[in-house]
């Protein structure tokens, strides 16, 4: 995911720089949402709202990868 999100960057950053610096952002946070799910479960502190924008977010990570990948 990271190494395609790379190759990516590198062919569409020309076009349209914020929203290929706005994807690199969203990836970062839902790796960041990520950890923090895992920790919680570890913690067996379970919230679902970390689920849910962990989710929000993967969606519009990819909804946006997906754009720029077909544009």
């Amino acid at each position: 995911m990271i190494i395609s999100g790379v190759v990516l960057s590198i062919r569409t950053f020309g076009h349209n720089p914020f929203l290929v610096s706005l994807k690199f952002a969203l990836g970062i946070g839902t790796i960041a949402l990520i950890e923090i799910s895992f920790g919680r479960k570890m913690e067996r502190d379970q919230t679902h709202l970390v689920y849910f924008i962990m989710g929000i977010v993967g969606l519009i990570t990819a909804g946006l990868g997906l754009m720029l990948a077909f544009k």
